[in-house]
């Protein structure tokens, strides 16, 4: 297979995604021109969606950000240091972020929302040597695990993107497919944030035993 000739481990070398897209150019583009040939567009399309609105809701995301943080980007917002060693810098080369290894680092990104207010923490998920971010909302927190979970072989480095948003009903989601996504602190993190407000998030290395792994990487957050 694609994966066992040029997987090189748990992710597949460019050799496998390449093959991928041609084969699915290849056969959507056959598809498009045996439609055009019989001189109609194809089916018409269904009045109604095939995913129930309650689930489709669940995954509207914002296509142009409030507030934008990223440490690939001068030009964006800079968050405010409060506490510990936090500092932009490249860790490897080409991979800048928001590093911090001493206990109790903390810095702050004022956020700006629409009407359906949330907000989105880029961080670094590793194997080794690394820490939890602790996600700050008025009395509210929620830690970024910084580890794989238990159990999982994956010797991989990545970043991993958190969604916070507002749940409009709890009650609608646990009746849907994505139920098992969230968490009762997922529903009650940024509960009572109103569309339209400015609010404040704190993230922070959160404290752990092993000292080896005192460290996290931020690298964007982003509101809409």
């Amino acid at each position: 297979t694609f994966w066992n000739r040029w997987g090189g481990g748990v992710h597949p070398k460019w050799p496998v995604h390449a093959m991928v897209a041609d084969t699915l150019a290849y056969v959507w583009g056959n598809s498009w021109e045996s439609s055009c040939s019989k001189g109609h567009s194809g089916p018409t399309p269904l009045g109604k969606t095939f995913w129930p609105a309650a689930e489709l809701a669940e995954l509207t995301t914002c296509k142009k950000p409030l507030t934008v943080y990223s440490a690939r980007n001068a030009s964006t917002a800079k968050p405010q240091i409060t506490a510990g060693d936090f500092r932009l810098y490249e860790d490897r080369v080409g991979k800048p972020g928001w590093i911090a290894s001493q206990p109790g680092s903390c810095m702050k990104f004022q956020l700006t929302f629409g009407q359906d207010p949330r907000f989105a923490v880029t961080y670094l998920k590793s194997y080794r040597n690394i820490s939890n971010v602790q996600v700050k909302l008025r009395k509210a927190t929620y830690t970024l695990k910084g580890h794989w979970p238990k159990g999982d072989s994956r010797q991989v480095s990545l970043y991993s993107t958190k969604w916070f948003k507002v749940h409009k009903s709890e009650l609608g989601v646990r009746a849907t497919k994505f139920a098992r996504l969230y968490t009762l602190a997922d529903f009650t993190f940024m509960s009572g944030v109103e569309p339209n407000s400015k609010l404040t998030v704190e993230l922070c290395l959160s404290p752990v035993n092993d000292q080896s792994q005192q460290k996290i990487k931020v690298v964007q957050v982003v509101s809409c």
